[in-house]
């Protein structure tokens, strides 16, 4: 579980963004230990070294792209909530799945601007795809 301080001003939100994005399990797969099934060990070793980007929020750029992602976060929160609730419900389901990937590929665009990567972004693997059983 995260925690931040009270006085922290970064968004919650903001750090699940990074910890749920292909860079953070791209580079915890480079220095921690990738077990059966592409699942990552997380360990202390791992998070003291996660490359979480800094927010300068003295600079509106900065502090304006930090509020874009921890709202598209939130919706995304959201919408899964809504996917979850509409196991039954194929039209709901459907509806609320494309919003979702919609959502999710804005959220990439977001974190790619985020960490300069332009296309070089292309380069990092998914881990998924790295490690999928045959």
């Amino acid at each position: 579980m995260i925690v931040l301080p009270d006085d922290s001003p970064y968004s919650i939100y903001y750090i699940q963004a990074l910890l749920n994005s292909k860079y953070v399990e791209w580079y915890s797969a480079l220095i921690g230990e990738v077990f059966r099934g592409g699942y990552i060990a997380r360990g202390t070793k791992v998070l003291k070294r996660l490359p979480i980007r800094k927010i300068d929020f003295s600079n509106k750029k900065d502090k304006s792209l930090h509020n874009e992602i921890a709202a598209k976060q939130k919706h995304l929160i959201k919408i899964q909530s809504q996917l979850d609730k509409a196991v039954k419900n194929p039209r709901v389901r459907i509806t609320a799945d494309r919003a979702f990937k919609k959502e999710l590929k804005a959220m990439e665009h977001l974190l790619v601007k985020l960490y300069n990567l332009g296309d070089d972004d292309k380069k990092i693997p998914l881990i998924k795809e790295m490690y999928a059983a045959d």
